[in-house]
């Protein structure tokens, strides 16, 4: 997987063709389901007894692409896909390293991509638990009469075109008038012109003096509890082997005689 602003190689094999095709297409569509303009792959190079087509493109937005290749000269088609992430996190990949155990983190570097996947993940558990903590700005729309609410048959929904009356002569509604919740697959019809709230979420984080834990302000919520004291190897780094996460991350809740405890497997 690769972050917001990384290069997405896409390639093209052709088994056993040893010259160009006659046309060569391809087609990106963004997670909205909007086309990438001006995709226009190279002419290629041989590869052995194959023909290998390839494009670079800067990805701009996160979510799941597809990717579509045609051909002619000879006929073919392959489409894949591919997932552009929005990394977010409230540890750094330094803090992971070191409680893994697995030395200087300047010499371990080639499950950096697997470890902020994890990093990612137990940032999602946290945040599922005590609301939003790493900055983030958020667009809300303000509701506010509203008809009745539909709900679709099937859900998540990334947007919703239009609302039309069965009824001949019946009213109709565009995207601009309906509100969308795409998680719920939940859709009404908003009258009058509702004002949209730009907002930060997230918290800050504060440090206690030296041999404190790391605190976020939070409410009480939690997964599991340690008492504060209790030595990271004997739970995390002593017991995990390569294949585990264990990550100790001390959440600021209102009692200092307990703490949050992470474990992505």
């Amino acid at each position: 997987m690769i972050d917001t602003g990384q290069v997405y190689h896409a390639t093209l094999t052709l088994r056993g063709q040893s010259i160009a095709p006659s046309t060569a297409t391809l087609v990106i569509t963004l997670p909205d389901g909007t086309v990438v303009p001006g995709t226009t792959p190279g002419a290629g190079t041989a590869a052995g007894p194959d023909w290998v087509i390839s494009y670079d493109y800067a990805t701009t937005v996160p979510g799941l692409h597809k990717v579509s290749w045609q051909t002619t000269g000879p006929g073919t088609a392959a489409v894949d896909y591919f997932n552009v992430r929005a990394f977010a996190s409230i540890l750094s990949l330094a803090e992971a390293k070191l409680h893994l155990s697995a030395g200087p983190g300047s010499t371990w570097t080639s499950d950096d991509d697997e470890l902020r996947n994890f990093l990612q993940a137990v940032t999602e558990v946290v945040e599922a638990k005590v609301g939003p903590c790493v900055r983030r700005t958020t667009v809300q729309r303000v509701a506010g009469y509203s008809a009745a609410a539909i709900v679709l048959n099937q859900a998540p929904v990334i947007t919703v075109t239009s609302v039309t009356s069965v009824w001949s002569g019946g009213p109709a509604w565009t995207t601009p008038q309906l509100i969308v919740d795409g998680d719920a697959g939940i859709v009404s019809v908003q009258f009058g012109a509702p004002p949209f709230l730009v907002r930060a979420v997230g918290r800050r984080l504060r440090v206690r003096p030296r041999g404190g834990p790391r605190t976020i302000p939070a409410r009480r919520e939690r997964t599991a509890q340690a008492p504060v004291g209790q030595p990271a190897g004997a739970a995390g780094r002593g017991a995990a082997g390569r294949g585990d996460f264990y990550y100790f991350h001390w959440l600021g809740v209102q009692h200092p005689e307990s703490c949050t405890r992470i474990v992505a497997r």
